[in-house]
């Protein structure tokens, strides 16, 4: 049963304004672009005006003249597109600048302006890649809290929805008792002391050297992200449920054991084929495998001038499989695989190492 805590999100299209920076007068570097707090001022309220007058311009515009909207025409570009930004000499990056040159005797005599100097004085002019009205109507979306901007499933598009449609598709699916439990408390803190105590309780035992030990130890102290997509190629558009596990607690544990497992994907075939006796088992990775083979058969058809006419293509899908998938089982499933098949590639953990280590994976999707 997968827990959550629920948290109040809000970032829908977020587009940072400008940052300060330093020497906005140094005429010594002329191609980089300089603000100051005026000027980032003046940004965050000519974009407040923008916001303020367009605030009742809609995405769905049923305007003919649709494409001379801003707002139409940043929608169109994708998710996949980023607009490009100057660079700014702040604090920081010549912070960076100096202990990189302090860190080595290599750069010995090697001011930080005679860096910058010779790194960035023959950079070339700067182009946007936004027009002004474009650059403005991003801005603006920002403060939008009526609506929700998602990638769709499968990469097939982007979907703009109310915000309070897609909080009612969130709630529909955590009201769902039967795979999401509310808790009363957040969690984290004494999860994160256990996986501690049990991941050092590895090294004790010698199951997990130090630097393994060091490196899955969790350092951050944060929840997952719940959010859906929206599956537009289907039937009243169901969702799909992801739990985001950046800097979550168990998101180094994650790292470490699929390092170890990814090499063993390539040899799924063959593991199959001593499990399952069937002929023509293959085994696919992802849906451009699915394309090839078919392409393949398609091929032997040709070839053997086969009758085409008593073949058919089935297909299945499982609801929700993740949730579905009983922890347990997921977790003696793994072991019996390591047991059989981890000496052909040296696995490096114990069967019992192993399962110690997904049970806090599996156990622990709150967010």
């Amino acid at each position: 049963m997968i827990r959550y805590t629920i948290k109040p999100s809000k970032a829908v299209v977020s587009v940072s304004l400008h940052q300060n920076s330093l020497n906005a007068n140094d005429s010594r570097f002329p191609n980089i672009d300089h603000y100051n707090d005026d000027s980032a001022t003046s940004v965050t309220k000519s974009s407040q005006r923008y916001q303020s007058n367009q605030r009742k311009t809609t995405i769905k515009n049923n305007d003919n003249n649709n494409d001379r909207n801003p707002k139409i025409k940043n929608k169109k570009k994708g998710l996949k597109f980023i607009p490009n930004k100057p660079f700014h000499l702040t604090n920081v990056f010549r912070h960076c600048i100096t202990k990189l040159l302090s860190s080595s005797s290599s750069f010995t005599g090697i001011t930080t302006d005679a860096f910058l100097l010779s790194a960035y004085s023959n950079r070339s002019e700067f182009i946007m890649n936004l027009p002004t009205d474009e650059q403005m109507a991003l801005r603006s979306l920002q403060y939008y809290d009526d609506i929700i901007t998602r990638p769709a499933d499968k990469n097939v598009g982007i979907v703009v929805m109310q915000s309070s449609v897609y909080e009612s598709k969130v709630l529909q699916q955590l009201n769902d008792r039967e795979y999401y439990e509310s808790l009363s408390y957040n969690p984290t803190n004494q999860t994160k002391q256990r996986i501690i105590f049990e991941v050092n309780q590895l090294f004790k035992k010698k199951l997990i050297n130090f630097s393994t030990l060091k490196f899955i130890e969790p350092k951050n102290l944060s929840c997952g992200t719940f959010y859906i997509l929206p599956k537009i190629h289907k039937k009243h558009c169901p969702e799909r449920p992801i739990i985001s596990g950046i800097d979550h607690l168990t998101s180094n544990i994650s790292d470490y054991l699929e390092r170890l497992l990814i090499p063993y994907v390539s040899l799924l075939q063959e593991y199959a084929m001593n499990d399952y006796p069937v002929q023509n088992y293959i085994v696919l990775k992802d849906t451009n495998h699915l394309l090839k083979e078919i392409e393949l058969v398609d091929k032997k058809i040709l070839n053997r001038n086969l009758n085409v006419q008593h073949l058919y293509m089935v297909t299945g899908d499982i609801t929700s499989l993740y949730t579905n998938i009983p922890q347990d089982d997921g977790i003696q499933a793994l072991s019996n695989f390591i047991t059989n098949f981890g000496f052909l590639l040296d696995f490096p953990l114990s069967t019992s190492a192993s399962s110690l280590l997904l049970d806090p994976i599996l156990k622990n999707n709150f967010s």
